[in-house]
């Protein structure tokens, strides 16, 4: 019985991190002026063109220099450094939480932990801390990171958010073949995601923390099936009152229509005359900002009246693509290769398959750290890795569009 209700205990704990973690921002608590003696703490700091070449914050026991090509750390005689890009703008995030066994504390820049490590018991004087930044007493979360990373970064490229839909289109890599925008194109879609409901792993920050980070030029958004389904008539003032906040840089698309199905499938075309209303209150809602796909044929493109094939995924991106400019519905098969390899390296960034050592709740485990050194998380860099990967794979897809037709 006690062996019952402590795994109850542990459920409910882990349940209730995993809500608190996905809580709005509160980038107000905790915001403190200098001098201040503090404990576990974090320090914002913005680094733009205008600011000096280097520069240097040092206080008592504590120490943060950068220059054009690098930034350093110093506390409590723990160190963290890592090169910095020069020429651009960045937001640099030191996150002290105190635990001797433990690499709790970090360096984060642009919203992206680079370092980590072990700081000892103890308390930490700021005496002063140089314009455009915040100190905060106490640790930031990855989500209040991420949001402080977007002050300097430069809109850019497409996002596309979506459920299962979205999920197969972006998977099967159509889509971006036929379509080639020459800048970045990056998958946040979920399955299951619905604009009422997105729900992440511990710590993973919510969808509107993950568009902030990317700070996209344009949206893509690919809502209104699955409300439909789940929430009919009823729920479609609802869906227009959660879908209205991303109306400015959003371009939706229209839900697809639910194919007719034989028995012993069970039918849900008989639900297409909701749905219709679902696409029209998009569409008022988004103006010129709408592709509508509710005359699109979905015969022999789902495998249950819903989930869409491997064709049903090619056709419904040769719409889209029609509707975005593309001038051809041939798919290069090259092109096609590289975009399926790109998405497959975004994927495994965005949302690894060991999140839990990452950033959830096993970064404690002997697996999560440096072999050499346990005091060192060694997830976070080696998961960086991937953007070099990516921004090549991306390079190489771009190369081919002269040869296309």
């Amino acid at each position: 019985m006690m062996r019952i209700t402590l795994l109850f205990v542990l459920f409910t704990a882990r349940l209730w991190a995993q809500l608190s973690s996905n809580a709005p921002n509160d980038l107000a608590h905790g915001l403190v002026k200098a001098p201040a003696t503090l404990k576990d703490f974090s320090l914002v700091v913005e680094v733009t063109k205008q600011s000096p070449q280097s520069a240097e914050i040092q206080s008592d026991g504590f120490k943060l220099s950068f220059s054009g090509s690098s930034v350093r750390v110093e506390v409590a005689g723990s160190l963290m450094e890592a090169p910095l890009a020069a020429e651009s703008d960045h937001v640099l995030t030191v996150v002290i939480k105190r635990d001797p066994r433990q690499a709790l504390s970090g360096l984060w820049i642009d919203g992206v932990e680079v370092r980590s490590t072990s700081v000892p018991p103890g308390t930490t004087v700021i005496s002063e801390i140089p314009k455009d930044s915040s100190l905060y007493d106490r640790p930031l979360t990855r989500s209040e990171i991420i949001e402080c990373s977007q002050k300097v970064q430069e809109p850019q490229g497409w996002v596309v958010i979506g459920g299962s839909e979205a999920v197969a289109i972006m998977e099967s890599g159509y889509l971006e073949a036929l379509w080639m925008p020459k800048e970045p194109v990056r998958c946040l879609a979920w399955e299951g995601d619905t604009v009422f409901k997105q729900d992440r792993p511990l710590n993973f920050g919510t969808l509107e923390d993950q568009i902030a980070r990317l700070r996209p030029k344009r949206i893509l958004a690919m809502f209104g099936r699955q409300e439909c389904l789940e929430y009919g008539e009823a729920g479609l003032a609802d869906f227009v009152k959660k879908a209205k906040p991303w109306a400015v840089q959003t371009l939706f698309i229209g839900a697809l229509p639910f194919e007719k199905m034989e028995p012993p499938m069970r039918d849900l075309s008989d639900m297409n005359d909701v749905l219709k209303k679902y696409n029209q209150a998009l569409a008022k809602l988004s103006g010129s900002q709408f592709i509508d796909l509710s005359g699109a044929s979905m015969r022999g493109l789902t495998r249950d009246g819903v989930t869409l094939t491997d064709a049903g995924c090619l056709e419904v991106s040769k719409l889209i693509a029609r509707a975005l400019g593309a001038k051809s519905d041939a798919v290069d098969a090259k092109v096609l290769t590289l975009v399926r390899e790109k998405n497959r390296l975004w994927h495994n960034y965005w949302r690894p398959s060991n999140w839990a050592f990452l950033y959830g709740d096993r970064t404690a485990q002997p697996s999560s750290r440096d072999h050499l050194d346990p005091k060192v998380r060694w997830f976070p860099g080696e998961l960086e890795e991937y953007r070099t990967l990516i921004t090549a794979k991306e390079q190489a897809i771009w190369n081919l569009t002269p040869a296309l037709p």
